[in-house]
């Protein structure tokens, strides 16, 4: 039984399972806190955001995600009345490892998002002017400053996601 769970388990990680979803409502919801901020209604002081995927409700409460209950792999989360955890729970402790797996795929696959959109504009500014020259343009510079903005503001983006 158990190895079936891990079968399944692994497939779900394989398959997206919010990994590629998750980046996107990440820092929608980065921006959103940012825009209500002050704004006491929609963003109350010391309140939790919802952790299902779009959902900005912060009348949430700990609800129990998977893990072994009573061990260090238990794992609750924050959800709002309307929405119940739909992580991947084995019962066992696996799903730690699972989790890990989940959220360094998402976190690699925020940054590869914020990394894209950050380069075109680079490369296609760069392969302009090369044109328009004649020659090919050194972007390893630009590429370099670009990589480490996109980590920082990757970074910025969970941050705000881990704390609220």
């Amino acid at each position: 039984m158990a190895r079936a769970a891990v079968l399944l388990a692994l497939a779900l990680l394989g398959s997206g399972c919010g990994v590629f979803t998750r980046p996107v409502d990440v820092y929608m919801r980065a921006g959103w806190m940012v825009a209500n901020w002050n704004e006491p209604r929609a963003f109350p002081p010391r309140a939790n955001v919802c952790m299902e995927e779009f959902c900005r409700r912060t009348d949430t409460a700990r609800k129990y995600v998977g893990g072994r209950k009573g061990y260090t792999s238990q794992v609750h989360y924050r959800y709002c009345p309307e929405h119940s955890p739909h992580f991947v729970a084995t019962g066992s402790r696996f799903d730690g490892f699972f989790y890990f797996v989940y959220w360094g795929s998402a976190f690699i696959a925020a940054f590869g998002y914020v990394a894209l959109i950050l380069f075109l504009p680079v490369f296609g500014v760069a392969s302009l002017i090369g044109k328009a020259r004649g020659r090919e343009v050194d972007i390893e510079g630009p590429a370099t400053v670009v990589t480490f903005v996109a980590f920082a503001i990757n970074v910025a983006a969970w941050l705000m996601f881990a704390i609220w």
